[in-house]
């Protein structure tokens, strides 16, 4: 649907220090397997990190950002898949 990447993670956090701790997570394990961002944004203020690995962009919100920007609106049309943490 678009030429920007191939897949969008969307993911909200409780509070900012939980956005980090996902933020830290996933860049870790990706180093891990030897993968590094093209580019980080939103790590400084903990309401909208983007991390872009260029095929896929992962967008980490806090709940009333997300609601605010409901970018997941503007992808109707794309199939999506949902998961809940248990």
């Amino acid at each position: 649907m678009t030429t920007v990447c191939d897949y969008f993670i969307i993911a909200s956090g409780a509070v900012d220090v939980h956005l980090m701790a996902v933020a830290d997570y996933i860049l870790e394990g990706t180093a891990s397997e030897g993968v590094r961002p093209l580019h980080i944004e939103g790590y400084d203020n903990l309401r909208w990190v983007l991390i872009d690995f260029t095929d896929v962009v992962v967008h980490l919100f806090l709940p009333e950002v997300r609601k605010f920007y409901s970018i997941e609106r503007l992808w109707g049309e794309a199939e999506a898949k949902h998961y809940e943490s248990k």
